[in-house]
C-alpha cells in the first residue's frame, strides 16, 4: 500500500477521491448529482453540513 511505502501524497489523493466518489454515489442514490467538487460541497452544505443525514431519508421527504 502507498501509506506503508511512505507515499503520503498518493495515499491522501486516493483517499480524497474515494470519499468524493462515495459521496457522489450517496447523492445519486437520493436522486441528485454533482459533477464537480464545488457542486458536491454545495449539496452537502444544503444538507446543513451533515452528509450522514442523506442515508436516513430521501432528499425532500420531510424526514
Amino acid at each position: 500500500m502507498l501509506l506503508d511505502r511512505g507515499e503520503y501524497p498518493g495515499a491522501v489523493s486516493r483517499t480524497y477521491y474515494a470519499i468524493f466518489h462515495t459521496t457522489r454515489a450517496i447523492l445519486y442514490s437520493q436522486g441528485t448529482t454533482a459533477k464537480t467538487h464545488s457542486g458536491l460541497v454545495s449539496l452537502i452544505t444544503a444538507c446543513q453540513g451533515a452528509p450522514f443525514l442523506l442515508l436516513q431519508a430521501p432528499l425532500g421527504s420531510g424526514s
